[in-house]
Formats: structure tokens, C-alpha cells, sequence
């Protein structure tokens, strides 16, 4: 079963999200509530991090973006996709604060999240269950 860090320190997206890898199923999903809190998980859990999940801008204006940076010094592995929880529409500016990890705007369909989930670290249920 891979693993999924989520960050998202918006209530309302963070819940989305969460109800869009639940119904996916086959995750483990960690969840953190601000950059401090992903931050602690992604250094600290002790099993393997498949992915990091986080907003582009998180509490206090901290980037997901420096957060997956310093979480991958420890966990090379770890994909990265980052979600613009404001949907500011300018996706070439949102790739750049991204800092060339894979990007998703909001609103997006659950289908495209887990489509781009799957891309990046393959994983949750398959059509046998």
C-alpha cells in the first residue's frame, strides 16, 4: 500500500482531498493541518512516504514547494505534487512557484487527481479490489 503525506492547511480543500483518496482507496493517508505539522511527519514517520500532497502556499505564507524540498533531502524517493488551493488560474505562474514538480489548480475533479496520484507513484485500488 503506498503512503500519502497531505498538507493542506485550508479546512474545506483538505477535506476534498481526503474524501477523493478515500473513495479511491488503497492509500495510507497521513494528514497535516499546517507547515509545521507536515514538516514533523515528513521527517519523522517512520515508514516510507510515497508522495507529498500539499497547497502551494500554507499557513504563514510558507511554501509547499520549500516543504517538499526539505522533506526529499531525507526521502529522495517521495513524489511531489502540489495543489493551488486559491485557483488563481495562471498555471504557468503556479509551475514556477512549484519549482517543476507537478501542479494540480483548483477546483479539480477527483477523477484528474487521481489520475495525476497514479502518474506519479502508481498504487490504490485495482478493478479485482
Amino acid at each position: 500500500m503506498k503512503t500519502i503525506l497531505v498538507v493542506e492547511d485550508e479546512e474545506a480543500i483538505r477535506w476534498r482531498i481526503l474524501s477523493v483518496l478515500a473513495e479511491a482507496g488503497g492509500y495510507e493517508i497521513l494528514c497535516a493541518v499546517s507547515h509545521a505539522d507536515g514538516r514533523l511527519m515528513g521527517i519523522g514517520f517512520p515508514r516510507e512516504i510515497d508522495l507529498l500532497l500539499s497547497n502551494v502556499i500554507l499557513d504563514g505564507g510558507k511554501l509547499g514547494s520549500g516543504l517538499a524540498a526539505e522533506i526529499k533531502l531525507r526521502r529522495p524517493r517521495m513524489g511531489v505534487i502540489l495543489i493551488d488551493g486559491k485557483g488563481c488560474g495562471h498555471l504557468d505562474i503556479l509551475q514556477r512557484a512549484c519549482q517543476g514538480w507537478e501542479a494540480v489548480e483548483n477546483p479539480f475533479m477527483g477523477d484528474e487527481l487521481i489520475t495525476r496520484i497514479r502518474a506519479e507513484i502508481g498504487g490504490g485500488m485495482t478493478a479485482g479490489g
